[in-house]
């Protein structure tokens, strides 16, 4: 089965709708300098007036649900209000590109989460953002100083690539400007929703964590009749499937083991599923 996939052609010339269809992707938006097209299987959300799309889950905030249109003008509102409301208001794994009138070129933005990849590549004709590195050129060369780089630093995270040309739209940052002068910017950071150190009670802070991983875990599996919940037993599945039995979800719970005993946690998402009666 073939992966969800989209492709972003940016300050465009005539043809890139051709582009998009031998991709095997529909168009989903155009205008005079960016067209967009996705696989079927990709749920998308066509931004207010006209000015972009965003791709990929995206959900209000629990407590804070508001119609996307009733944000902003968004025909007069400038890039950064307009993605300090979307990350105030909305949560998800998206990609959002929108092209208004009020920014030099198209924005490009990444949701914090990373779960949806934005690779993106710099062209004659302009700019190619797309999860599927194939749909940015036929033929790809090794990066070799950003390999080195790569295992010098046990993973370093940078925005190039290990291919040359192709560069990593990070978590959370944003993309703008023309192809000859595109610039990465942060619009989203953790900091912002760490409590203050200097207010008192643990209690509190537990509470809003606790809330937060409830109302993020039932939004995302919304969509879902039945969600399968990988368990080990370990903490971060533990507290997912905490959050699906406070939600009132039904849930089945998978697991794999080796032959070997250090490779077999059964024991532990048996204790796990039981104490929330999915077995």
């Amino acid at each position: 089965m073939m992966a969800e996939r989209y492709l972003v052609v940016a300050d465009r010339l005539p043809g890139a709708q051709g582009r998009i269809a031998e991709a095997g992707l529909l168009t989903v938006f155009t205008s005079d300098r960016v067209a967009i097209g996705i696989s079927p299987g990709l749920p998308f959300t066509l931004l207010p007036g006209g000015v972009g799309v965003i791709m990929g889950a995206f959900f209000p905030r629990k407590g804070r649900e508001r119609a996307l249109d009733s944000l902003l003008n968004w025909e007069a509102t400038g890039q950064t209000e307009m993605l300090e409301a979307i990350s105030t208001h909305f949560w998800g794994s998206y990609v959002l590109v929108c092209d208004s009138a009020n920014g030099d070129g198209p924005l490009v933005a990444r949701d914090p989460s990373g779960a949806l990849s934005a690779y993106y590549k710099a062209v004659p004709s302009g700019l190619r953002i797309s999860n599927d590195v194939k749909l940015l050129g036929d033929r790809f060369t090794i990066a070799s100083d950003r390999v080195r780089d790569f295992i010098a630093s046990d993973g370093y995270y940078a925005e190039e690539t290990c291919l040359s040309g192709i560069f990593d739209l990070r978590p959370g940052m944003a993309l703008t400007g023309r192809v000859t002068q595109l610039v990465e910017r942060p619009f989203w950071s953790p900091w912002d929703h760490c409590p203050d150190p200097r207010e008192p009670g643990n209690a509190r802070a537990a509470d809003s964590v606790r809330e937060v991983v409830c109302d993020t875990v039932a939004s995302l599996c919304a969509a879902y009749e039945r969600p399968l919940v990988f368990m080990s037993g370990g903490l971060d599945s533990s507290v997912v499937l905490a959050a699906l039995k406070a939600a009132g979800r039904a849930a089945h719970c998978l697991n794999t083991y080796t032959a070997d005993l250090s490779g077999d946690e059964r024991g532990f998402a048996r204790i796990v599923a039981s104490s929330f009666n999915y077995l």
